[in-house]
């Protein structure tokens, strides 16, 4: 989509009205009706904005977006040009209020959810999504996944100040009451946010990631917490008491909190009656009503998620049986601990383990569960610096008993963006402190074939760190092969021999485990 926005008003926005703090040049004020961020995206009569990122800097390109029709620059110091000038101390932050202000100011006329934390704000955001559609809630959802709901609005992997504003316009424009918003920390470094007004922000925990960005833990709980800077003066945080991170922090948040917890004093609590690898049982307890939920995503930590979501919904005068209703519907989203059932006397999850945290979590789900062996094919992210790396196999050495270090795909799907070196496999194994444990194993499907032939009743195999991305692509692209079909085809094929196919469980053909091998 384009990075240029232009307001449906013929007059556009007075600038002043939207940067008060800014200086003007040449011009006493600025009408605006487009703007621009990026040079290549920059058309006649805009607003040229001048960013800064580690790639980039906008400024250099200000001649040129004037030669191109430019009419004032927004810049963070002074430029020899003959244009308007208006100068800011952050040119991000005014890009996204200008963003915002020429979409309509949409965030002022819907509610507006936004979910933060270091792990489980898709999983959340769904929560909230489907608990608000079961009180008949007209609701646009932005995440990471899609999951098929109706109401989903056009979701992307990352979001930019003018696509979150179309977005936040288009679900008021096809009246939609409330907008839920997954964020991450990069994005709320960079300030994308900028301009939105939330009613409610919520942060599920903070675990520390994406070092390699941040530089340092504080900057990385710095960017976190300013989501809770973009909240309406009547808005409400919504804050995890449990976890350590989010816990220091409730002192320092000047707006109306409410908290949730299961082990700390909390505004809502939850209590964990009855756990196991394919449910969880618990209640939910707000003053002085409680109700039971009963999930099949399993794991504390999505308890978490879920009172979260509920405290969310509370807000909004949601009862508690409705909520309830709302949290059991979500059954699974795709590359979170996903269960492969193909008849195996063994559980085989599948999860996306992006974090080092979230691989920790998953293993912990396992360990707590699992009176056997627990197998753990894992890899680090493509773009994982090595501190990042380290930690996986710091976790994976803990918390399993038999660590499969491999390839994220497989070695002719180099298309998928795989790495050809070893570097990153010796990245993870310099987190062990016992390297002769791991099993270094760069063929993927080789990794997934050993750990379930060697797995037996009471054992359990983790397929981390693609959830439901592919590993490969075959017939030149046009088909692409996912951890979870690698699998299906040797279960299939070896351990449950004559099983008609394709299945009820497995609606697809299943190929021969021997057709995979060649990727």
């Amino acid at each position: 989509m384009s990075v240029s926005i232009a307001t449906g008003s013929n007059s556009g926005i007075k600038l002043r009205d939207i940067l008060p703090q800014a200086e003007f040049l040449n011009a006493p004020n600025l009408t605006v009706r487009s703007c621009a961020g990026k040079l290549q995206e920059c058309q006649q009569e805009d607003l040229f904005v001048a960013l800064v990122d580690a790639d980039n800097d906008g400024h250099e390109d200000a001649l040129q977006a004037i030669r191109k029709g430019a009419t004032a620059v927004v810049t963070e110091r002074l430029l020899p040009v003959s244009v308007p000038q208006c100068i800011v101390s952050d040119s991000r932050i005014a890009y996204g209020k200008i963003c915002q202000a020429l979409a309509g100011q949409p965030s002022r006329r819907i509610k507006t959810v936004a979910v933060g934390g270091t792990d489980g704000k898709t999983t959340t955001a769904h929560l909230i999504t489907s608990i608000l559609e079961e009180a008949n809630k007209s609701t646009g959802l932005h995440s990471s996944i899609q999951a098929g709901s109706k109401n989903l609005a056009n979701c992307e992997d990352g979001v930019t100040p003018p696509a979150l504003a179309h977005m936040l316009a288009e679900m008021v424009m096809r009246d939609r009451e409330f907008a839920v918003l997954e964020t991450n920390s990069m994005q709320l470094a960079e300030h994308q946010f900028a301009g939105v007004q939330l009613d409610v922000a919520a942060i599920i925990n903070l675990r520390g990631n994406h070092f390699g960005f941040h530089n340092s833990l504080k900057n990385y709980r710095r960017a976190q917490f300013r989501l809770l800077e973009y909240l309406k003066p009547s808005g409400v945080a919504v804050m995890n008491a449990d976890d350590p991170g989010v816990y220091f922090m409730l002192d320092k948040i000047d707006h109306p909190t409410l908290t949730v917890g299961i082990k700390q004093e909390a505004d809502i609590r939850g209590k964990i009656v009855e756990s196991n690898l394919y449910e969880t049982t618990f209640t939910i307890r707000a003053g002085d009503e409680t109700a039971m939920v009963r999930t099949s995503i399993p794991g504390t930590h999505h308890v978490y998620n879920c009172l979260i979501a509920a405290a969310t919904a509370l807000l909004q005068g949601i009862d508690l049986p409705t909520i309830a209703r709302g949290l059991e519907k979500v059954k699974s989203l795709p590359g979170r601990m996903n269960h492969v059932r193909c008849g195996q006397p063994f559980p085989v999850l599948i999860e996306e383990a992006a974090s080092p945290y979230r691989l920790g979590v998953a293993l912990h789900t396992l360990r707590k569960q699992v009176p056997g062996k627990v197998f753990c094919i894992f890899n680090a992210p493509i773009d994982a610096d090595p501190d990042t790396a380290s930690r996986f196999g710091r976790i994976a050495e803990r918390s399993c008993d038999v660590p499969l270090i491999t390839r994220p795909t497989t070695k002719n799907s180099q298309s998928l963006g795989e790495q050809t070196d070893y570097e990153p496999i010796h990245q993870i194994l310099d987190g062990f402190s016992n390297p002769a444990k791991a099993h270094i194993m760069p063929d993927r499907i080789a990794a997934i074939e050993l750990a379930l032939k060697q797995a037996k009743a009471g054992d359990a195999i983790l397929i981390a760190g693609r959830g439901n991305q592919p590993i490969a692509q075959l017939a030149d692209g046009r088909w692409q092969l996912t951890d979870m079909e690698v699998c299906q085809s040797w279960l299939y094929g070896d351990s449950v021999p004559g099983e008609s196919i394709p299945t009820e469980a497995s609606p697809v053909a299943i190929f021969p485990i021997e057709n995979y091998r060649r990727c």
